[in-house]
């Protein structure tokens, strides 16, 4: 089977999870035999360009062009679907797989339906709407036709200078008008694939309000390199080990974790693992620290497996909605517990007292509490056990989506 990846990035020059995950699942496909094409986008400075080159073995067509300032407004964008039209064209693949639209517009989904049967793979809100990362109070109270009017609400009050800026410049209506269009488009876009996934039940249930029918979309959780649960603690002395993995930024709450964690005053150790996307943040993180925090900044894949073992639990403590945690499913396979925040797709993987704790997202005082119930190696040691959750490595993935490929492709080609 000859599939095309349609991506807003690609290794290495970008190596955000979507980003990787696609090259991953490239590099499955064509060591199981199929032909494998990558179309990308690849943010540059500069005039427009399009630049053939080959990534390990995959052969990938990068769109290289400037970051549109309104991007947050998925513009069509004529330029990448020419660019689909002339790829298809000369691959004639039988399936196109868009892992995501962003710096592509939703247009590129009905280029590829028109011309091949397409899978669009859905990891998190930016179809819906453009803050990404929407916690418990960004709802869409008004749904249909009104949706874009929360997401205006969403992010462009989150820009106050930017939104003066458009009072200035008498742009502001036409802003209103393209955020109440923008999920209007991406619904229309969406249904003309010939299927969605998701990773998980909760994001599914939130495209169903956003509008998509249920019978449409297909939950394949995200792949995990699966390690066997270690046997033996990071530390046989009282100390507990936890620890955070992740970006050092607001939403994933990293904040709150160390002010619950000084709160908890037990005499344990967080070993937080994970880059700062803010340096200011990052500052501040640091100044709040108590004694017994340690940052080790961040760690290449090689070294996962190590720094998993280093700690006790993990502790997940986001303030948005997570479509899904790699994260806690690696802490899971190495048979460590972990306490997270009750939001997003967490509950489906953390059941509290069972395999780990759940608390509220932005609630320190009962993180501390989490904390400190997990304060003695026995409390750990209960939940150990049953720690390890069912997964999907790489190739199971990878076979999952071929037998998707295959339904999709036998329905256009009866």
């Amino acid at each position: 089977m000859d599939v095309l990846l349609v991506a807003h990035g690609y290794p290495p020059d970008r190596r955000g999870g979507t980003e990787l995950l696609t090259a991953g699942l490239a590099d499955e496909l064509a060591r199981a035999g199929h032909g494998v094409r990558v179309l990308a986008a690849a943010g540059v400075a500069g005039n427009p360009q399009v630049r053939d080159t080959t990534v390990e073995s995959i052969p990938v067509r990068l769109l290289e062009r400037p970051v549109p300032a309104d991007y947050q407004l998925a513009r069509a964008d004529a330029g990448a679907q020419r660019q689909l039209e002339l790829l298809i064209e000369e691959e004639r693949p039988d399936v196109v797989h868009v892992q995501h639209t962003l710096f592509l517009g939703p247009e590129i989904i009905g280029t590829a339906s028109r011309r091949a049967a397409t899978v669009v793979s859905l990891h998190d809100f930016w179809a819906q709407c453009p803050l990404v990362h929407t916690g418990p109070r960004d709802h869409h109270p008004v749904r249909g036709d009104w949706w874009g009017a929360a997401c205006f609400m969403h992010y462009e009050l989150r820009h106050p200078l930017q939104l003066l800026g458009e009072v200035a410049r008498g742009s502001l209506g036409a802003t209103v008008k393209a955020h109440l269009e923008r999920p209007r488009r991406f619904r229309r876009e969406l249904g003309t694939a010939d299927a969605l996934v998701v990773p998980s039940a909760f994001l599914r249930d939130s495209f169903v309000r956003f509008g998509v029918p249920e019978s449409r979309i297909d939950v394949i959780p995200n792949p995990v390199a699966v390690t066997p649960p270690s046997t033996e603690r990071a530390s046989n002395s009282v100390p507990v080990r936890f620890g955070y993995v992740g970006a050092l930024a607001p939403h994933k709450g990293v904040h709150v974790l160390l002010d619950a964690f000084a709160a908890a005053g037990d005499g344990a150790e967080l070993h937080v693992f994970g880059a700062a996307e803010d340096p200011a943040y990052a500052e501040r993180l640091r100044q709040r620290a108590t004694d017994g925090v340690v940052f080790h900044g961040s760690f290449d894949g090689a070294r996962r497996d190590e720094v998993y073992a280093s700690f006790d639990v993990l502790v997940v403590p986001s303030l948005v909605h997570e479509t899904f945690s790699l994260v806690t499913l690696e802490a899971q396979t190495a048979g460590k517990p972990v306490i997270a925040s009750r939001v997003g797709a967490l509950p489906e993987l953390v059941r509290d007292r069972v395999n780990g704790r759940l608390v509220r997202p932005g609630d320190g005082r009962g993180l501390a509490a989490a904390i400190g119930s997990l304060g003695d190696p026995e409390a750990v040691h209960r939940l150990r056990p049953q720690a390890a959750a069912g997964v999907l490595d790489l190739p199971a993935y990878a076979e999952r989506l071929t037998q998707l490929y295959e339904r999709v492709r036998a329905k256009r080609n009866p």
